[in-house]
């Protein structure tokens, strides 16, 4: 985070600093909101693995499900 060359104004280059800053910080806080939205759909696909069982599947069934539903194929 140096100030281009030419630039020698202290004000100018801590501007420059805190605005690359503020870019990392934007771009970590939606890689992690990403990360966290992923996260969230295993544990909930989880949740239903473990409490699903052939007789009681849910809406979000698969085609590789063995259930006896047939919504999922409409």
């Amino acid at each position: 985070m140096t100030a281009p060359s030419g630039t020698d104004d202290p004000l100018t280059t801590l501007a420059g600093e805190v605005a690359q800053l503020r870019d990392l910080f934007h771009r970590r806080m939606l890689e992690d909101k990403a990360k966290n939205r992923a996260l969230d759909d295993l544990h909930e696909q989880l949740s239903l693995a473990a409490e699903g069982s052939p007789n009681s599947c849910s809406p979000r069934c698969s085609v590789n499900c063995s259930c006896s539903s047939i919504a999922w194929r409409r």
